[in-house]
C-alpha cells in the first residue's frame, strides 16, 4: 500500500507545504527523518506525532506517537521506531500533526489524500510536489521569510536529497 500524504506547515502564510508518496510499511522514525530531510531541518529537536484522526474516525484525545528511547515511556503512548504509519493513515482524510522542538513548536499537519496501489518500478518515498523553501528551524523568527522558489526545481532537489538520505539508510 503507498499512501499520498500532504504535509503542510501550520502558520505559514504563504503556505509551505509537500506532497509525498510512502509505504505503509514505514514506521513513524522513518517519516520523521524523511520530514527533516524535506523541510531542510537539523534534527536537533525532540518530536512526536499526534495521530487526529485515524480509519476515518476523529480522535477527541490524539494518540501521541513518538521516541521513546530517549524519553520517558510514559509520555508517548506509542514508540515510532515500531508503529508504521499505514497502521494509523490508512484511510482518505486520516491525519496527524507532527511537532518538532517543543521550544518553538514547529507543526507540519499531515494529511493522507489517497491510498495507491504500489508499483514495483517506483522508488518510495518520492516527493509529487514541494511548494515554497520552509523556514530554518532554528528560530520561528524566521518563519516570516517564506521563500519562492521554483516549484519543479525544489521537487526535484528534494528528490535528489530523499535519494541519497535513502542510500545511506541502506548503507
Amino acid at each position: 500500500m503507498i499512501l499520498q500524504l500532504k504535509v503542510s506547515l501550520k502558520g505559514a502564510t504563504p503556505p509551505v507545504w509537500r506532497r509525498f508518496l510512502v509505504g505503509g510499511e514505514m514506521t513513524f522514525h522513518q517519516l520523521h527523518e524523511i520530514l527533516q530531510v524535506a523541510f531542510d531541518w537539523l534534527d536537533f529537536n525532540l518530536h512526536s506525532f499526534d495521530i487526529h484522526q485515524t480509519r476515518k474516525k476523529r480522535l477527541t484525545n490524539p494518540i501521541t506517537i513518538g521516541l521513546t528511547d530517549h524519553d520517558d515511556p510514559k509520555d508517548y503512548d506509542y514508540d515510532e521506531s515500531i508503529e508504521k504509519i499505514g497502521d494509523w493513515l490508512v484511510m482518505e482524510k486520516d491525519r496527524s500533526v507532527y511537532t518538532y522542538n517543543f521550544f518553538e513548536f514547529w507543526e507540519l499537519e499531515i494529511l493522507t489524500e489517497k491510498v495507491l496501489p504500489a508499483e514495483e518500478q517506483n522508488l518510495y518515498p518520492y516527493c509529487v510536489k514541494a511548494v515554497r523553501v520552509a523556514p530554518g528551524d532554528i528560530s520561528k523568527d524566521s518563519f516570516e521569510k517564506v521563500e519562492e522558489a521554483d516549484s519543479k526545481v525544489l521537487t526535484q532537489e528534494l528528490n535528489d536529497a530523499l535519494q541519497s538520505f535513502l542510500k545511506k539508510v541502506e548503507a
